[in-house]
């Protein structure tokens, strides 16, 4: 019979014919038990959730003369292979996909090491060594082994056999948002030999049976963790079945699968936080309770979230008018850029951990003008900038080590308040601080990450740093060369980190509005559109929300001074630097990456396995402390992967054992630096190395020198206003 389509009064007939037919039954029936067996074996979740499963729809199996299961669903007249035989599509389909699709591969390229840091001395390293740093394509058709594969819509299952008759999948991720086909494709396909093979050849599987984008993002972010994030780097990406449901996942895993691999740091990073961290913890700095509830009427006093975008020029005279009767969080420049516009801020909101912070805040000539200005941060936060304020409000960045290990270890009855999408930019911290802190009546100015089209300037008329002392915010970071919705209307000019900044603010106002309906966040700003926030020129405020309160400003100050936060100095951390732990569990990494690797499958294993030894001891043994070495080991990791997708097979499996060696490497020399807490501060850091290079000269890495010390401050410039005045 040829493999002609069906229409739907034939496959009803073929439905009906095949009803009471025995023969049909019992091999359903049997592959069913087979695959329960399997599923308990492999997925016990998912045996769990199929073990008394009831359908949302009505499901008919059925075959034609060739005898192979199909389905039909009556209650929506579908067939997921409407054809005479399921086994020729699902073959062709996966023909067709081996024969014209490419391996994507997210290419690493060398950069500029700022500080001296051994993370950029080994990447920037592996990156020569690996000579396939250019994004040529790679095709499906000429690879034997593919890295990672992310399969969208199971369907029954019958193109899995033939996609691993031909290639061998390392990692497969299935996503099957319809409950029905999945639980269909266990009387149909023959998971359990699948999964028998798959696990006897230490290969990976995932399978998510969700709909919910946030929920798969989630499982697919915990999976990446333990499996290796590093592989994210890679992707065959296979639409197995096309509806309303599938295309709609699709288009939100290509907007967000770049993020999967975002945000895990360097291991020099971490290691100047957890030191950035005692230092404010030894110095008395105050830091934000998890448990002391802001006061219910303090949390609808408003708060105005200011950056220094070309827009707050609009609204500066709005901010001016209400500045007594809100809040006012400066984020980053936004110090500056207010000062110079005669607005007083309550809160100085940064995120990051260097010390060219401290230069851009003594652009502010009035040394008073910081006294009674809170410091609104995390605990990564560079001491010289701490030590630039009287008041602090520090928050445990989620991510880092110090303060989890705190947390778990000393203050699980009282804990500090851990913090979440504060990157990648300031405004993040300040909605975020906000929010966290329990207001819920939020107001952005200047937050526009990027800038409308045909608007020349990248931040404020009033922001000194960028106009009068020559600080750059033309190129890197401030290039804009994607264009996205307005606030208002309109396009503006952004990039992807930007995006990422409008994202996780998106991210913040869902948390808290879930949490409390009342949470409201209302874009001012002339910038990129931000899902979730309201949409609300300045001159439309509703003068109602600056009501007369009961209390006044500077009591939600005090609270917050007094008791929202308080001080760990009575800490006693010494346990924390013993680096026995630390060499102990390293020298077992470094062992583990002696094993011989010539293909790229032993390679690819060799990585994962690294990936899961670092989660097994965070997560399991809860040495919280080897998380520092994650984000480096998943980019040299990356590396490695795109060389071993090189042209020339052999010499990217010669390369790739170059740079296996040179992870050891650093991983060796981790231990050294772990030994200096907690006392490896930014900058301060290169006291340890007497002889200006970076770290120690290595088997399979010299060191480079130091970079200069990096000055913000291109241009003197002698500011007019000495002293600060408040402008209504």
């Amino acid at each position: 019979m040829n493999n002609t389509e069906l229409s739907l009064k034939e496959i009803q007939e073929c439905v009906n014919s095949c009803k009471n037919n025995a023969d049909l039954e019992n091999f359903l029936a049997s592959r069913f038990s087979d695959n329960f067996i399997a599923l308990e074996k492999y997925f016990p979740d998912i045996a769990v959730y199929f073990k008394n499963y009831n359908p949302k729809q009505n499901i008919e199996f059925f075959c034609t003369e060739n005898r192979i299961p199909n389905v039909y669903l009556p209650d929506s007249h579908q067939c997921l292979y409407p054809y005479t035989d399921p086994f020729e599509v699902c073959k062709k389909q996966v023909q067709d996909k081996i024969n014209n699709a490419t391996l994507e591969i997210n290419y690493f390229g060398i950069e500029n090491d700022p500080y001296g840091q051994i993370s950029y001395k080994y990447c920037n390293h592996a990156v020569r060594l690996s000579e396939n740093n250019t994004n040529s394509e790679v095709f499906i058709k000429d690879l034997e082994t593919i890295s990672n594969c992310l399969m969208l819509g199971c369907g029954l299952g019958y193109q899995l056999a033939y996609l691993y008759e031909q290639k061998e999948i390392f990692n497969l991720v299935l996503i099957e948002p319809d409950t029905d086909f999945f639980f269909s494709s266990l009387f149909t396909f023959d998971w359990a030999n699948l999964l028998d093979y798959i696990h006897n050849s230490n290969l990976h599987i995932k399978i998510i049976l969700e709909s919910n984008f946030d929920r798969i993002y989630n499982e697919l972010q915990q999976y990446y963790l333990s499996v290796g994030v590093f592989l994210t780097n890679s992707i065959f990406f296979y639409k197995h079945y096309s509806n309303k449901q599938i295309n709609s996942l699709e288009k939100h895993i290509f907007e967000k699968y770049d993020f999967l691999n975002f945000g895990y740091g360097f291991f020099d990073d971490y290691i100047f936080g957890i030191s950035h961290a005692y230092y404010s913890i030894k110095n008395n700095s105050h830091f934000v309770l998890q448990n002391k509830k802001l006061n219910e009427d303090y949390a609808d006093y408003p708060v105005f979230i200011v950056g220094s975008g070309p827009s707050l020029d609009n609204d500066i005279d709005c901010i001016r008018k209400f500045q007594d009767k809100a809040i006012i969080i400066a984020c980053g420049t936004g110090l500056d850029t207010l000062y110079h516009a005669g607005v007083k801020p309550d809160f100085y909101a940064v995120t990051e951990r260097n010390p060219e912070i401290l230069q851009a805040i003594n652009v502010i000539p009035d040394k008073q003008f910081f006294s009674d200005i809170t410091l609104l941060t995390t605990e990564v936060c560079h001491p010289c900038v701490v030590n630039k304020f009287k008041y602090h409000a520090i928050f445990g960045k989620n991510n880092e080590i110090l303060i989890r290990y705190i947390n778990d270890n000393y203050l699980s009855h009282s804990p500090i308040q851990e913090i979440n999408f504060i990157n990648p930019l300031v405004g993040n911290m300040g909605v975020a601080g906000a929010a966290y802190l329990g207001f819920r009546k939020i107001f952005l100015f200047g937050i526009d990450n990027g800038k409308k089209l045909g608007i020349k300037k990248m931040h404020s008329k009033f922001a000194s740093l960028y106009n009068n002392h020559g600080c750059n915010d033309i190129t890197g970071n401030y290039e804009t060369k994607e264009t996205s919705r307005g606030n208002f209307d309109g396009l503006c000019e952004t990039n992807k980190k930007y995006l990422i900044s409008a994202a996780n603010i998106s991210n913040i106002i869902k948390i808290f509005r879930e949490k409390d309906e009342t949470f409201t966040c209302y874009n001012c700003s002339d910038g990129i559109k931000i899902t979730g926030s309201t949409t609300l020129h300045s001159e439309n405020i509703n003068t109602n929300i600056f009501k007369d309160f009961h209390f006044s400003k500077k009591e939600i100050l005090n609270f917050i001074n007094s008791e929202k936060t308080v001080s760990l100095s009575n800490l006693n951390l010494e346990k924390f630097w013993n680096g026995s732990n630390f060499s102990r569990i390293v020298s077992s990494l470094i062992e583990s990456l002696n094993k011989k690797s010539d293909t790229r499958t032993e390679i690819l294993k060799l990585l994962s396995n690294l990936s899961q030894k670092i989660n097994f001891e965070i997560n399991y043994n809860k040495n919280i402390e080897i998380k520092c070495l994650h984000g480096s080991i998943t980019n040299l990791s990356s590396i490695v992967l795109q060389t071993i997708y090189a042209k020339n097979n052999k010499d990217g499996i010669a390369n790739a054992q170059r740079i296996i060696a040179l992870i050891q490497d650093f991983l060796t020399e981790t231990i050294d630096i772990y030994a200096k807490l907690p006392n490896y501060i930014q900058g301060e850091h290169r006291k340890y190395y007497k002889d200006n290079k970076v770290g120690s000269n290595m088997p399979s890495c010299n060191a480079p020198l130091l970079p200069p010390v990096n000055s913000i401050i291109k241009t003197d410039y002698e500011d007019p206003i000495k002293k600060f005045v408040k402008k209504y």
